[in-house]
């Protein structure tokens, strides 16, 4: 059976149409990819992983989570070959491997949003990271008219909110808000769909790879900007923070807010203007928390609905 993809091509052009970047160089149809679920293939594209210097990775499963199931890990690396790895077959092996690179402070990972594969890695596997850009953080610093870099950002973002410029929520932008409702419940039915199901449908692999694939390009699109701006250990620097978010919470909540595919402005500042709201714990500009109950407006409006 052929594999339809063409609503895979539209969303990779969306985006890269939002990032400025050339399609031509990102035709899915095209797209060379590798599944592997042997010890044969997986043997081999170990030694092609580890000779890369940079690779983007990113992970799918059953409400990936430290309460989910891992199903595939796929990697992209600086070559352009990607490997969708299958964890229910290789199992014990992929996760060995997996400790290998991601502590290898010599090779750069590159995710997008990697929080929920931050969580399930470090609390299902004991995997720890070094050496991790979040891509999802560059796509921010392209967005926002805020230099997110400056120590100023916490002075500068209380300003553009009292002259009106961005509303208060404008600081936690979706990174992929340009998508349409269609376009995006397409992508969210592949991406929510019943990954611990063997096989595999094609357009289920097709998907992995070209999210590896699109988080590599994005990358070397704004790498030499990033060089030139040194801005190279600031973005590790929040990476690290960011990735963190979930992981190192006691409790997760797995509501609507938490999981909200937003990126927020303290992983750059420290913002002097935020308070922690009692009920959700969650840290919000001062002027959106009640000062009788300390709960945020959004826990406010839960409780009346």
């Amino acid at each position: 059976m052929e594999p339809s993809f063409s609503y895979d091509q539209d969303l990779i052009n969306l985006l890269l149409s939002q990032l400025k970047l050339g399609k031509e160089k990102y035709d899915l149809t095209s797209l060379k990819y590798e599944y592997v679920d042997s010890e044969v293939a997986f043997e081999k594209s170990k030694d092609l992983i580890m000779s890369s210097e940079i690779i983007s990775i990113d992970c799918e499963g059953d409400n990936l989570s430290r309460k989910g199931k891992l199903s595939v890990v796929q990697i992209c690396t600086d070559n352009n070959e990607i490997f969708v790895l299958d964890y229910i077959t290789l199992n014990d092996g992929l996760i060995k491997f997996l400790k290998l690179i991601m502590s290898n402070p010599k090779i750069l990972k590159l995710g997008f949003d990697f929080r929920n594969d931050a969580d399930i890695l470090l609390h299902q596997f004991g995997i720890e990271i070094e050496n991790l850009l979040d891509v999802q953080l560059v796509d921010f610093w392209k967005q926002t008219s805020l230099n997110l870099f400056s120590s100023t950002l916490a002075e500068d973002w209380k300003e553009s909110v009292k002259m009106g410029k961005i509303a208060w929520g404008d600081c936690f932008l979706p990174s992929l808000k340009s998508h349409s409702k269609e376009q995006m419940s397409k992508l969210k039915e592949i991406q929510k769909g019943d990954w611990t199901k063997r096989p595999l449908q094609e357009n289920e692999i097709r998907y992995a790879a070209s999210d590896v694939m699109l988080i590599m390009h994005i990358f070397k699109e704004f790498e030499q900007q990033i060089i030139a701006e040194n801005l190279m250990d600031k973005f590790k620097n929040v990476s690290k923070k960011y990735c963190k978010m979930f992981a190192e919470k006691s409790v997760r909540k797995y509501d609507c807010w938490e999981a909200n595919q937003v990126t927020p402005i303290q992983v750059f500042s420290e913002m002097p203007y935020l308070k922690h709201c009692k009920l959700c714990c969650e840290s919000v500009p001062v002027d959106m928390v009640y000062k009788a109950s300390k709960i945020c407006l959004r826990c406010h409006l839960k409780k009346l609905i």
